[in-house]
């Protein structure tokens, strides 16, 4: 998402091409905030209106986390399919104000680009080139949206949740905008996106489906939500669906004791390691009975390794929002062999808090 790093021509710094597209000055009068609880800011944004096309694309979204050592900063990974240029990504950070009275004002500064590589660490504020205006309400522990500006009148309208943006706030929002001078105004579609996490990793270029069928053992995660001990996964072909797998998950949770889902894996039509799953039962409710069209893609495959005996030995896979799953067909073989060259790698690319799942001693159900 460019509405860090392409508020201003001369901060422009995803491709070359930038710095030769002058933006037009309007002339907008509009508040600004008096407060920021900054924890509340991080996280996964999604880009939901510009004013200008050229910073228009689709599935442009961002990703927004503290800097340790840095209560002034923030590191962010802007990604998406731009109008101008593609598909692209950029790293920095975001510096804040040390005014008291400016808490919106950011100086942001990210590559690659024409001004350079990404910046290695946070530097001492200068020009501010990201001004936000005003903030939704807290929604779950974070702002809802964010209604952000440059000192050139460029905007960015960034929310959590597109459907409960264009529910809730949309109407008002654009409202509000042309109240202050905004024109322009353009959305961003974000429709059938498939958003990749902020880790540095690869995807898989292609996949034999077949030798990733039978049984998986789970190896390591990170996220208590996902952990616990003898947790098992079973993919099975579905009769009539090339583009699907059926899923059979099960294991001692740690948050919540014994438990089994079942589900499908339903595959991309353009990228091989990219599956929508989908199972229950679970807070989205009931199993599904049948595979489904593919619609976003929230299991995405990293790396497998070599083929045993007709199979994957293991499979590195994660998800939008970062969540890591280590899966393998043998515990004791997967230590011996990969284990310490996949958590090294898996570090190397951003994934951290990685803890083991235990398989020592459980009894499993057959397939």
């Amino acid at each position: 998402m460019t509405h860090l790093s392409l508020l201003i021509t001369v901060s422009c710094l995803l491709v070359s091409v930038c710095y030769a597209l002058p933006v037009a000055v309007q002339d907008t009068s509009y508040p600004t905030i008096k407060a920021l609880d900054k924890p509340a800011y991080l996280g996964r944004w999604y880009n939901a209106f510009v004013n200008t096309a050229r910073f228009n694309g689709s599935c442009i979204d961002a990703y927004y986390a503290a800097v340790e050592g840095h209560s002034d900063a923030i590191s962010l990974v802007n990604m998406g399919d731009y109008t101008s240029f593609g598909k692209g990504r950029t790293d920095g950070f975001a510096v804040q104000s040390p005014d008291a009275s400016k808490p919106g004002y950011f100086d942001v500064r990210q590559g690659p680009g024409p001004d350079g590589p990404p910046p290695s660490q946070p530097y001492p504020y200068s020009t501010p080139n990201y001004i936000i205006m005003e903030l939704g309400p807290i929604v779950e522990g974070l702002y809802d949206y964010s209604l952000i500006t440059s000192p050139d009148g460029t905007l960015f309208v960034i929310t959590r949740d597109m459907k409960r943006f264009g529910e809730k706030y949309q109407s008002d929002v654009l409202a509000k905008l042309a109240k202050w001078g905004f024109t322009n105004i353009v959305a961003t579609p974000q429709a059938g996106c498939t958003y990749k996490p902020p880790t540095r990793n690869p995807y898989i270029k292609a996949i034999d489906k077949p030798a990733y069928l039978g049984r998986w053992y789970s190896a390591f995660v990170n996220t208590v939500r996902f952990n616990g001990s003898c947790i098992t996964g079973d993919y099975k072909a579905v009769a009539g669906h090339s583009d699907a797998i059926a899923i059979h998950n099960q294991g001692q949770y740690t948050q919540f004791g014994n438990g089994s889902t079942t589900g499908f894996a339903i595959q991309s039509p353009s990228e091989p390691g990219f599956f929508d799953v989908r199972q229950g039962p679970g807070p989205d409710g009931p199993p599904p009975s049948q595979p489904y069209p593919y619609r976003n893609g929230n299991y995405l495959i990293m790396e497998l390794g070599p083929i045993v005996k007709g199979l994957y030995d293991y499979s590195l896979i994660t998800s939008s929002d970062g969540t890591l799953f280590v899966i393998t067909r043998d515990m004791v073989r997967f230590h011996e062999k990969y284990e310490v060259a996949v958590v090294e790698k898996l570090a190397k690319w951003g994934f951290t808090s990685v803890v083991a799942t235990p398989q020592a001693g459980c009894t499993y159900p057959p397939p």
